[in-house]
């Protein structure tokens, strides 16, 4: 299948956003990549309902790699869209994520079953990026750097409240783990913007996630800047405040605002209800 569209990666699709952003990429006939530790899991998911992708949009349109995203040769060979073998993807969006596991500690009483999913998955992905331009390929089909998509969180920020003062217990005091490895993450993303090893970022910031689904046209989105303190660009918008929005919502948001139409770059987005 040909299409000018930009070229998509994906890393952790088999969860519940990253899922329903590319199956909205895959059913607008976007090309993408996938990189799963098990191939036949993701067709599954994408093929079942809610999703329902055509068996053959699933042949022709994507490309998935079975792989680790601790591994740089694994995530490589996502970072090329099969294409265009000799360029990067155009976009990569980033939803891994970890099981929430008790912790017996009065402090931070929750944790994931990998601490640092997240921060070792995104240096996994720059040192990718690394590596491919020491092999010579080191730009997109229009000669830029990719934008890196990530999906974060609320209560993660340096700038304005963007949780209610009622979630604030849950937020700084039992999500303090998770919180940790989003927030290290992002940081590594704005560092990789400044030396330019992509051409921009968008961290996307939910609150707390649900099961349901209202609708994309139902999320209210506010912003800020990720990297603070450079003059002359415009105003914040400022967080949007809510309680909870649905997974599949989010991944709708992403494909619909973040890669169809596009100008988040180099922004933190809030999503909620």
């Amino acid at each position: 299948m040909s299409t000018t569209k930009p070229t998509l990666a994906f890393f952790g699709a088999t969860g519940g956003c990253a899922s329903a952003a590319l199956t909205a990429a895959l059913k607008d006939n976007y090309i993408a990549t996938a990189l799963a530790r098990t191939p036949e899991k993701l067709r599954k998911i994408l093929a079942s309902t809610p999703h329902s992708v055509p068996s053959s949009t699933l042949n022709s349109a994507l490309t998935i790699l079975a792989g680790n995203v601790k591994s740089v040769e694994d995530v490589k060979k996502a970072l090329v869209p099969p294409t265009s073998p000799t360029h990067l993807v155009d976009t990569i969006v980033f939803g891994v994520g970890a099981l929430p596991r008790i912790n017996y500690s009065l402090w931070k009483p929750f944790t994931l079953d990998d601490p640092h999913v997240c921060a070792t998955g995104t240096a996994t992905v720059l040192a990718a990026l690394t590596s491919l331009a020491d092999e010579g390929i080191r730009t997109t089909a229009s000669g830029e750097k990719p934008v890196f998509v990530t999906i974060s969180t609320t209560g993660v920020t340096d700038g304005k409240r963007d949780v209610p003062w009622l979630l604030y217990p849950l937020y700084h005091w039992a999500l303090q783990v998770p919180h940790e490895d989003k927030k290290s993450m992002e940081q590594q993303l704005f560092g990789a913007a400044k030396d330019s090893k992509i051409r921009n970022f968008v961290v996307v910031r939910p609150t707390l996630l649900s099961g349901g689904a209202q609708g994309a046209d139902k999320v209210r989105s506010g912003w800020e800047w990720g990297i603070r303190g450079v003059e002359g660009r415009g105003k914040e918008q400022g967080p949007a405040l809510g309680w909870y929005v649905g997974k599949t919502d989010v991944g709708h948001w992403i494909f619909q605002e973040v890669i169809k139409k596009g100008g988040w770059e180099g922004k933190c987005a809030t999503l909620t209800y």
